[in-house]
């Protein structure tokens, strides 16, 4: 049989936003004292998804029609993934990319065990994946 080319999409999409997700936080970690600057963590996160266009438009419908006014932030929404997976500022700079990663995918499969999912544009996502593309985006128009 063969697979849903979508279903294959959305896999691809949700790894490569683990994997910017891990490269962000890290970075945002390192660096307690300054706000995470919002063009480098785009950057960061276009450098690793293979579908940056797809995730930044999710984010915007996500951003505009989810978020409360108080959680429109780079920091406020690092902060909630950073909480999502157990994480503060401080245990992140200890911690490897790769473990970083594993427990954002850990926090995406426990979103979706416990129905902690959001519908944006058409996408069911765990509210982990949707603040992922928040973040894209709002550092995409912070730039």
């Amino acid at each position: 049989m063969s697979e849903n080319p979508t279903s294959a999409r959305r896999r691809t999409v949700i790894k490569g936003m683990a994997v910017i997700a891990g490269v962000s936080l890290l970075g945002t970690g390192v660096i307690i004292a300054i706000k995470p600057n919002a063009q480098n963590v785009a950057d960061m996160m276009a450098s690793v998804l293979q579908y940056p266009r797809l995730a930044k438009d999710i984010g915007k419908q996500y951003f505009n029609k989810n978020l409360q006014p108080d959680d429109r932030s780079v920091d406020r929404i690092t902060q909630r993934v950073l909480e999502t997976i157990g994480r503060g500022f401080f245990e992140t700079r200890f911690t490897s990319s790769d473990k970083l990663i594993n427990q954002i995918i850990d926090a995406v499969h426990e979103d979706f065990a416990t129905e902690n999912v959001v519908i944006v544009g058409g996408w069911v996502l765990s509210q982990t994946e949707a603040q992922l593309c928040a973040l894209l985006y709002l550092s995409s128009i912070e730039a």
